[in-house]
């Protein structure tokens, strides 16, 4: 799995596995505790679950810097100081997406006042 918005993926990944965790409980096999699964394994329902719980849990231990969000912000900055230099009305700008929790993460990260952390 891949994002090319890392905090975006971080909260669908911590969603997804709270959303999935009554489904992958071990049951008891012939050796103790082994997954039994009637579907496929996968990411929400093998042993890779917990590797992926664990990587979303220490990235809450990482302090919060989103470069990407900054060069957004600055681009943003430089296009306006274009316009504010050239007379113009402030241009608006359309962000696109694949991923919609990107868009939803941008709109939380732009929504914020001016003096709170990206």
């Amino acid at each position: 799995m891949t994002a090319s918005c890392i905090p975006a993926a971080l909260e669908y990944f911590s969603d997804k596995l709270k959303e999935t965790e009554q489904a992958t409980q071990p049951v008891p096999g012939e050796e103790g505790t082994e997954w039994e699964e009637a579907e496929e394994l996968t990411a929400w329902t093998g042993p890779a679950r917990q590797a992926l719980a664990e990587i979303v849990e220490s990235s809450y231990q990482v302090p919060k810097h989103d470069s990407k969000l900054e060069e957004l912000l600055s681009a943003f900055k430089a296009i306006w100081q274009d316009d504010e230099t050239n007379r113009l009305p402030q241009r608006k700008i359309i962000v696109f997406s694949f991923f919609r929790r990107t868009l939803d993460y941008l709109a939380r990260a732009l929504s914020r006042p001016k003096d709170s952390e990206p």
